[in-house]
């Protein structure tokens, strides 16, 4: 089984636990997913290494742990106490570049939901592929709302289905290509049961739109109690996005992951923090 090094600034555990992904899961020296086929991923002194991995699923991970992108860089513009503060507290978190239909199906799955009940999900929609993977729209179509219940999908059941079958009619990733963040944000708004957090979470996560800004009851919090940023999520999002401009999704990422660790709710001067 061939083994590649990647040569990377990158916390596997920081980056799979942050909220963002739902494919991965802990082993004994490393992580491992059903993404390609089955692989295993272990952190390295220098970056990470996968198995298997051959010269022709370079550029895939390469574009998955998103390698190419110099965050300190990306950030220096926005950069602020806070946000170094939660940069500072979360070393070596990337953000990830998912297979589409996959972050579709987790974020629908995440209403109402903990990190490890998502994952249990994912992982029960397995049995729907024949190949031992993440089914394809076409398998959790032909599973049918029905098939999708016993999976595990619960309530969520019927909002899966018809997704897929929007996804098999059309709306698949490649008819995101191009579109400027408002109208990929309404294109993905038209899947059933998909809101402007998982739609945020989606384009974020999946499709690459970095300004995206995906706003919980964390995110809430965080920008209150950071930023004296308050108001509807749809008011708190905007507010959010012209603070942080076209990086407003990897400042999210860690600003949500460091807050929800309670990592930096000390060492902030006193009102500093406040827009």
């Amino acid at each position: 089984m061939e083994e590649r090094h990647f040569r990377a600034d990158i916390d596997l555990a920081e980056t799979f636990l942050s909220g963002q992904t739902f494919l991965w899961d802990e082993t004994e020296g490393g992580f491992a997913s059903y993404l390609r086929g089955g692989v295993h991923v272990r952190q390295t002194e220098d970056g990470f290494a996968v198995a298997p991995c051959g010269e022709a699923d370079v550029p895939f991970w390469r574009n998955y742990f998103d390698l190419d992108s110099d965050y300190p860089s990306l950030l220096a513009p926005v950069m602020d106490e806070p946000l170094a503060l939660a940069v500072r507290a979360c070393p070596g978190l990337r953000l990830l570049r998912q297979p589409f239909f996959e972050t579709l199906c987790a974020f629908i799955s995440s209403a109402h939901n903990s990190i490890p009940r998502i994952s249990s999900i994912m992982h029960g929609l397995r049995v729907l592929s024949p190949a031992g993977g993440f089914p394809t729209p076409s398998e959790v179509a032909a599973a049918g709302v029905e098939g999708l219940q016993r999976a595990g999908m619960g309530f969520r059941a019927e909002r899966l289905y018809k997704s897929a079958c929007m996804v098999l009619e059309g709306m698949d990733e490649a008819s995101f290509t191009g579109l400027p963040y408002e109208e990929a944000l309404q294109r993905m708004l038209r899947f059933p049961g998909v809101g402007e957090k998982v739609a945020d979470c989606v384009l974020l996560f999946a499709l690459g739109y970095r300004e995206a800004f995906p706003v919980d009851v964390w995110m809430l919090r965080a920008m209150e109690r950071l930023y004296g940023i308050t108001g509807t999520p749809a008011q708190v999002k905007r507010a959010s996005r012209e603070r942080f401009g076209k990086e407003a999704g990897l400042a999210q990422l860690y600003l949500f992951h460091a807050v929800r660790l309670g990592r930096i709710t000390q060492g902030l001067t006193e009102g500093a923090c406040l827009s």
